[in-house]
């Protein structure tokens, strides 16, 4: 579907990691391993950090009893799901990070250790501008949302994929006239392959998204991404450029998926500033040069104390359910799936973990103890309204909760974790039960 925001046509960057996109994969393929998402926030702590020489490792193993909704999501594709040994390197403005990792359960697992399922995540960058730009090639995961949970675009739900990328870290303003009202900015755009039965081998994917902050407490975020190309579909120079101008509606990249979009986050500048309003905007089609066929999250959150205890509470409601436009286009089920490219990644929608035609609303609450974290979230479901057999998660309309609990603390030089979560409703298309599940993990640093 075409949609094409002008602001995000970055003709140079995007050539440029064109050529890397070639590279990263057989990277992969000679075993340079990837980071664990379970370790994966320590790791990025590591590629933002001044540049100076180090190496860190970690160990680290988790499991549950079943899957859960949501799980990834919130913690990443290998929470409580995986065992295995990761590293971080970092030398002047180079930064390396690499996990070999044995996955439980989904479809990124494989039953032995030489599948490239093994190597999760990697990323290679190296750092210019002061370090406030990198430029880089790997499979890592994404959270392109002003949620703490969810995202409609790219979220933790799927397995990473190969892309090369370049963005803009360093959260500071351009001293030019005009320009300068838009604030300090963050962008990143990148182009990359994915995997899935409901699209073509060797896929294309591309994503944009430029971070301003205007005024204080408000930050604005632009976002769009696009599929094209693979096996017996157009994937050069040519379709490249179609896709980046958003010149889709003929040519070789007639075929192309596209989505955009945008998100704000408000902090009212009253009082101790202690709480916010966010939401976040999609569409899968376009009307008047604007996304059409909408779906949507929004949510509240409040930093406070309970019992002197520091408290996040978030309030949050996502809805992926889509109708049919003015032009006769979109209808049920319409998000994340096109009839050519399916918007996933090896079975898992790139998005919320509703996937399409879904909705939820729910509480999610974190607590800061000392030497103990714990979260937990209460959330009502609805999962395939309009009963789709294709849907991915249950081939019939399923409503039901999803509570988790998990709480971590420190262990030795490392931490400990465990949760306990209930799912009200069965997803027999993912192998999901409706039932009570426990799951544990721990992690030891070098």
């Amino acid at each position: 579907m075409t949609l094409s925001p002008k602001i995000y046509h970055c003709a140079p960057l995007a050539a440029v990691l064109w050529v890397g996109l070639s590279v990263a994969p057989p990277l992969a393929a000679w075993g340079v391993s990837v980071i664990s998402a379970r370790a994966e926030t320590a790791a990025e702590q590591a590629t933002e950090a001044p540049a100076a020489n180090a190496f860190l490792a970690r160990l680290f193993a988790g499991a549950i009893s079943d899957p859960v909704l949501g799980l990834s999501e919130r913690y990443g594709p290998l929470a409580f799901n995986a065992v295995g040994a990761e590293m971080t390197a970092r030398y002047g403005g180079l930064r390396f990070s690499a996990t070999l990792a044995k996955i439980g359960t989904g479809q990124d697992s494989v039953s032995g250790w030489g599948d490239s399922s093994n190597v999760p995540l990697y990323n290679l960058s190296y750092g210019f501008g002061a370090n406030d730009w990198r430029v880089g090639f790997g499979k890592r995961t994404r959270h392109w949302s002003p949620s703490a949970t969810t995202s409609l675009f790219l979220s933790r739900n799927a397995p990473a994929f190969h892309a090369a990328y370049m963005e803009k870290t360093g959260d500071t303003a351009i001293d030019l006239p005009v320009l300068r009202a838009l604030g300090p900015w963050k962008a990143e755009f990148f182009v990359g392959t994915t995997s899935d039965s409901g699209q073509p081998d060797n896929a294309r994917i591309m994503g944009m998204r430029l971070q301003i902050r205007p005024a204080r407490g408000l930050e604005l975020d632009f976002i769009r991404t696009a599929q094209w190309g693979g096996a017996g579909y157009a994937s050069g120079g040519g379709a490249f450029w179609d896709v980046l101008t958003g010149s889709t509606n003929e040519g070789p990249a007639a075929n192309a998926n596209q989505m955009a979009g945008f998100g704000v986050s408000y902090r009212p500048p009253v009082g101790q500033e202690n709480w916010r309003v966010y939401g976040q905007l999609a569409g899968e089609d376009e009307a008047g040069g604007l996304p059409s066929c909408l779906f949507y999250l929004a949510g509240v959150s409040l930093d406070t104390q309970t019992f002197g205890v520091p408290t996040t509470v978030a309030l949050e409601t996502v809805d992926t359910r889509t109708e049919q436009s003015a032009n006769g286009f979109c209808g049920a089920n319409s998000a994340y799936n096109n009839a050519v490219y399916s918007y996933a990644h090896k079975g898992q929608v790139l998005g919320a973990a509703l996937d399409s035609q879904g909705r939820s609303i729910g509480l999610n609450v974190s607590h800061e103890f000392n030497q103990l974290s714990v979260d937990w979230s209460l959330r009502h479901i609805l999962v395939n309204e309009a009963s789709a057999a294709s849907h991915r998660l249950s081939s019939r309309r399923v409503e039901g909760t999803v509570a988790m609990l998990r709480a971590v603390r420190p262990f030795g030089s490392g931490q400990i974790e465990g949760i306990l979560a209930y799912q009200g409703v069965d997803l027999n298309k993912v192998g999901s039960p409706k039932s009570l599940r426990a799951g544990v993990g721990m992690s030891l640093d070098f």
